[in-house]
């Protein structure tokens, strides 16, 4: 139903994973404090975005599963009817 969601997601995902690896070695290569400290907060707002990405996906699959097992168990129970 939503599968452009779920691709969209991946790719912000793969976008963000990018973000946090490139401001990491940015981070690491500064010389200046506030280098360090734009840097970092990139990298950590990334590893941020990151995980509320994962959170949502992980709870699309969760309900995924549900709502799958439902259908199994009232198909079970229409067949035990007949």
């Amino acid at each position: 139903r939503n599968a452009w969601v779920n691709w969209l997601s991946t790719l912000g995902l793969f976008a963000y994973t990018g973000l946090a690896l490139w401001s990491a070695w940015r981070f690491f290569t500064a010389s200046d404090a506030t280098g360090v400290a734009f840097w970092g907060i990139l990298m950590a707002v990334a590893i941020l975005a990151i995980g509320m990405i994962k959170l949502y996906l992980l709870s699309k699959i969760e309900t995924d599963r549900v709502l799958r097992e439902m259908k199994r168990l009232e198909l079970l129970l229409a067949m035990r009817e007949k």
